[in-house]
């Protein structure tokens, strides 16, 4: 069993994308990574993309794009000694993590492993859930209109970007809500929900072979409640299954029985669920 380091990025979507497609759904947000990589999304960063090979197959991946921690992805029955390995490369090179993201069991056995390996303490940060829609159901829309936002929304948009990675905890606490905001809208992957004012948000984001993440989305909670969000969900997800992706997928709050209740009233169907810890200084 052996660790291999990939610096060359072409090279190792090669290797792993075959691994990781088998479960697109499961690995979309790693998939999406590794592709934004190499459209050089991250060429400012000191990436560590890597896998644990035994006997010639490819049995674990871990992505990282720092600050952010690892996504890591194990197939194997009993991780252990592939987890043990990528510690102890990560600590032998130099990398400090603060969280982790993965399947529950694999994930709460790294952070285990992490936490003992390095006199840090452990906690679940966020309990999450993975979600897949193949076909929108017929629901009761909302008075209002679906659109892409424009740079008229800009203001909005910075701020509801900032209120979004507030309530769920994303970021690094150094980001320009205003550049995310211009960029995503220049890009059109902004979408927006509007009643006589705009109500809410949401985006697409992390295309794989043939799926795509919706994600960022957000009604303020003077507009929530009145179906804007459920309304905005649906015909977005719609309209990315009619430019040709063969299902959508998102990432959702357990504790949030609110949402998870809406993306499966619109069709949105349970994958697996995901847990990230994060790592603070012990006692």
């Amino acid at each position: 069993m052996k660790l291999v380091r990939e610096k060359d990025l072409k090279l190792f979507a090669d290797k792993v994308l075959p691994i990781l497609e088998e479960r697109e759904a499961v690995n979309s947000l790693m998939i999406g990574i590794i592709l934004g990589a190499i459209r050089g999304n991250y060429v400012d960063r000191d990436i560590y993309f890597a896998y644990i090979e035994d006997s010639g197959n490819i049995v674990t991946v871990i992505v990282m794009t720092p600050p952010f921690g690892p996504v890591i992805y194990c197939n194997e029955k009993d991780c252990n000694n592939s987890l043990r390995i990528i510690i102890e490369d990560i600590m032998e090179n130099g990398y400090t993590i603060n969280d982790v993201l993965g399947r529950n069991k694999e994930i709460r056995e790294f952070a285990e492993m992490y936490s003992e390996m390095t006199n840090k303490k452990a906690s679940i940060f966020m309990n999450m859930r993975i979600y897949k829609l193949i076909k929108v159901n017929k629901i009761k829309f909302s008075d209002g209109i679906f659109r892409y936002a424009n740079m008229n929304d800009l203001q909005i948009i910075t701020d509801w970007t900032e209120q979004f990675n507030i309530e769920t905890g994303v970021g690094t606490g150094t980001e320009n809500f205003e550049d995310i905001a211009k960029k995503r809208i220049a890009a059109k992957l902004l979408y927006i929900w509007e009643h006589k004012e705009v109500v809410s948000m949401a985006m697409k984001t992390r295309p794989t072979r043939n799926y795509i993440a919706v994600s960022g989305v957000l009604t303020p909670k003077e507009y929530r409640k009145r179906g804007y969000a459920t309304s905005l969900v649906a015909s977005l997800s719609r309209h990315l299954l009619e430019d040709g992706y063969k299902a959508c997928v998102l990432f959702t709050d357990l504790s949030n029985p609110i949402s998870n209740s809406i993306y499966q009233k619109i069709g949105y169907e349970y994958v697996c669920d995901f847990d990230k810890y994060k790592f603070t200084k012990g006692e």
